[in-house]
């Protein structure tokens, strides 16, 4: 047992190299992508010697600009405590969310048993797991039935999602029922083994009127030190032209919430185009005041006292139309920090960015 134990600890230590191993080149590439947008930042002598400071007496050695450049360019705003994205992507992360332990509770077929009993989580009407079918009720049901089963809840539109294994709105489908039966049928051979098909959410009308084409969902991070639980800044992620995704990959805008509820003067696009009022709507961000963010941090600290084993974890959250807390998603590996830092214009660890540079300084 001990000699069987070893090999698997040695094979699983090949996998994560491997994985961090993807993740640098994937991260290379994508701050050469953003070239155009960080080489118009210039940092003076005073910001650098700032930058190697702090990173030198926190986390050991210097760290590259280019990252820094990136994040400024968006607010205009310096922080030399910015943690590049490398940073969280292939040591943060990998070394407190283990990704075998990660990837079963991302889930989404099993996120109301996971957290239903601390947040709303949205109604699934249907399972396929492992190329089996299954009710809300979870009774095995054949495929041809299920369209029909659909129809029977009276159901105008549904989202069709994959349940494992996926990001940036890909494998997120919305079908109306009335397309028929052979165009739901056509669909769904396009998603693999695992999926779910949820109700389309109804959003709270403050949100919907900045755009009412997709579910505006609220990015926040919760994260743990020694001293306990904390959340990060949070971020409102908005659809546009038409799109029921609201996702920045997918053509969406997001846009930082301050601790007061209000919004950022300005939302952005991953491309650095900045937003004063929603190009669809009009609505003028700065505006728009909420009272849901002490809720929202609410159940996310609660949500991670609950699974205190893991690090990080990022929650997907929207606000219904009843002004209830949503959670339709929750991430714990491959988390983008990158949109907080962009829209915040400081480091999305803030005063505990020292505390994570010295833990991989010491690692």
């Amino acid at each position: 047992m001990k000699l069987y134990l070893l090999i698997e600890r040695i094979l699983n230590w090949f996998l994560i190299k491997f994985w961090i191993l993807f993740i640098k080149i994937h991260e290379r590439k994508n701050i050469k992508k953003k070239k155009f947008i960080w080489k118009k930042v210039v940092l003076t002598k005073e910001q650098k010697k700032q930058i190697d400071k702090y990173y030198k007496d926190n986390y050991g050695k210097k760290v590259s600009y280019k990252w820094h450049r990136l994040y400024t360019a968006y607010t205009g705003k310096f922080d030399y405590k910015y943690l590049p994205e490398y940073i969280y992507t292939t040591k943060l992360e990998p070394q407190n969310n283990y990704r075998s332990k990660a990837l079963e509770f991302e889930d989404k077929s099993i996120l109301d048993n996971l957290i239903g009993d601390i947040v709303k989580t949205p109604r699934i009407f249907v399972y396929l797991v492992d190329n089996v079918f299954y009710d809300e009720n979870k009774n095995v049901i054949k495929k041809e039935e299920v369209f029909d089963y659909l129809n029977s809840l009276k159901l105008e539109s549904i989202i069709i999602k994959i349940s494992k294994d996926s990001s940036s709105g890909r494998g997120v489908k919305k079908f109306y029922m009335n397309e028929g039966s052979s165009k739901f049928y056509n669909l769904i051979k396009s998603f693999n083994k695992n999926f779910i098909i949820e109700e389309v959410l109804t959003q709270y009308p403050e949100i919907d009127n900045i755009n009412n084409s997709s579910v505006n969902s609220i990015r926040i991070m919760s994260y743990k030190t020694k001293d306990g639980f904390y959340c990060t800044p949070a971020i409102m992620r908005i659809g546009c032209n038409g799109s029921y995704l609201d996702n920045a990959h997918a053509g969406g805008i997001f846009i930082s919430i301050n601790d007061d509820g209000t919004m950022g003067p300005y939302a952005y696009n991953e491309y650095c185009e900045k937003y004063e009022r929603h190009p669809d709507s009009n609505i003028l961000f700065s505006t728009i005041r909420f009272s849901f963010l002490d809720k929202i941090k609410e159940k996310a600290l609660s949500i991670h006292k609950k699974y205190h084993n893991l690090s990080f974890i990022s929650y997907d959250f929207m606000i219904d139309s009843n002004g209830d807390v949503v959670c339709f998603e929750i991430n714990l590996h491959s988390q983008s920090v990158w949109f907080f830092e962009m829209a915040h214009g400081k480091s999305f660890l803030e005063d505990n960015t020292d505390y994570f540079l010295n833990f991989l300084k010491n690692r």
